[in-house]
């Protein structure tokens, strides 16, 4: 109205109590919200004209803190699930990894929804947070590591939702609890010893577990990296192989393959081309001539020959595999540190060893596995000398697998 003196954010105007028909009192004034601007008419009752211009004022003092006193009582589980809405539709528009997306709601339901799901929104304290994230952290430090970032977003979503004024993040603790072991690497004679086991076992040759645990050793890739290896992405003379897709499992479309030069495949560091030691690109030719001389497709097929293999399955191939060779001990990630160990060994710098592991910084090489110019000779003949440059016999007899089971 022309000539009317706006109010103040957060202020009130002059409370205005009237006796209703039913005998009761209600307290009413004008109030312009902190954070929208917008003036809105809040009322109490009461029974008495004190009482209700005190129940308005507890209202008001509410309003004060900038928040919404409806998104305040909403819980916690309701913004959880809005965000991972959020989440579920960036891994549909590929913006990121489905793994990544199904990682977030699994802790979310498993560690955190039972801790925090039933709070108010307005009742996420940092003191609330701290507890919750203590008690995930006694069990698995790296749950809880994930669970503070779930959490940090949901209540980032809360602030959003003006249920708080601030995100409560910043005054959380430090994690807790045990500590990872970093990971093992294993030595060149320990490679070849379980290369050898691995080809002398009928139960890992009928999965190409040899094949498989050579050209991961050889490329440094996770399993999901190495079983997306296409035979039209290895250049046999160059002595080189174009590297990165991986394959996972998408909620109703089953197996797919990421990241063949697109984006949203979980990593900042796309398709890139390493070479290759002479150990795979025998291991490769040695596939081909069983493939019938094939030239294109997946260098690992699955038994029918039209898709990828389930990482999760290979992987508790290889658990097995490798627990009946000795190496209890070992999982897919020692293979990486392996790798990455023999390159700091052979003194390449960190932006070589991060090259060829594929990270997007070096830091994540430097604080995980060591103690890019494009990826160098240099890391090739080193893995050269780890896998062993020669015809011995373990490394002949690698390339010879079976059918797989049915």
């Amino acid at each position: 109205m022309p000539g009317r003196l706006a109010l103040d954010l957060g202020a009130h105007s002059d409370i205005t109590v009237t006796e209703k028909p039913d005998g009761t009192w209600r307290a009413r004034c004008s109030y312009r919200h902190r954070r929208t601007g917008k003036v809105t008419r809040p009322e109490a009752f009461g029974a008495s004209k004190t009482a209700a211009r005190r129940a308005l004022q507890a209202k008001l003092e509410k309003l004060g803190d900038g928040t919404d006193p409806a998104a305040r009582t909403v819980r916690v589980r309701t913004l959880a699930e809005q965000w991972l809405a959020g989440v579920d539709r960036d891994a549909d528009d590929d913006l990121l990894s489905p793994n990544t997306a199904r990682t977030y709601r699994s802790v979310w339901r498993n560690h955190l929804e039972p801790r925090v799901g039933d709070l108010q929104a307005g009742e996420l304290t940092a003191a609330r947070i701290d507890t919750a994230l203590a008690e995930i952290a006694a069990r698995s430090r790296d749950n809880a590591k994930l669970a503070r970032q779930v959490i940090g977003s949901v209540a980032k979503a809360a602030v959003k939702a003006e249920a708080l004024t601030h995100n409560p993040m910043p005054s959380i603790d430090r994690l807790r609890g045990a500590r990872r072991a970093d990971p093992k690497a294993l030595d060149r004679d320990q490679v070849a010893h379980l290369l050898l086991e691995l080809a002398k076992s009928q139960y890992a040759r009928d999965r190409e577990l040899p094949d498989i645990v050579l050209w991961m050793l050889a490329t440094s890739e996770r399993i999901g990296n190495a079983l997306a290896a296409r035979l039209d992405r290895i250049d046999l003379a160059a002595r080189t192989a174009d590297v990165g897709p991986i394959v996972i499992r998408v909620k109703g479309r089953g197996l797919v393959i990421r990241g063949e030069g697109a984006q949203g495949d979980g990593s900042k560091t796309r398709s890139r081309t390493i070479g290759l030691p002479n150990a795979a690109v025998r291991m490769v030719r040695s596939r081909v001539l069983q493939l019938g001389g094939a030239q294109e497709g997946l260098l690992f097929p699955n038994a029918r020959g039209d898709g990828p293999l389930d990482p999760t399955t290979v992987g508790k191939w290889m658990r097995h595999a490798l627990n009946e060779a000795g190496y209890e001990w070992v999982t897919p990630h020692v293979f990486r540190k392996t790798v990455a160990s023999t390159l700091d060994a052979a003194r390449l710098t960190p932006r070589e060893v991060s090259d060829r592991l594929g990270h997007s910084r070096t830091e994540i090489t430097q604080q995980h596995y060591m103690k890019r110019r494009a990826d160098s000779a240099e890391a090739t003949a080193a893995i050269d000398a780890l896998l062993g440059d020669d015809d011995r016999g373990h490394l002949r007899v690698v390339g010879e697998t079976g059918p797989f089971p049915s």
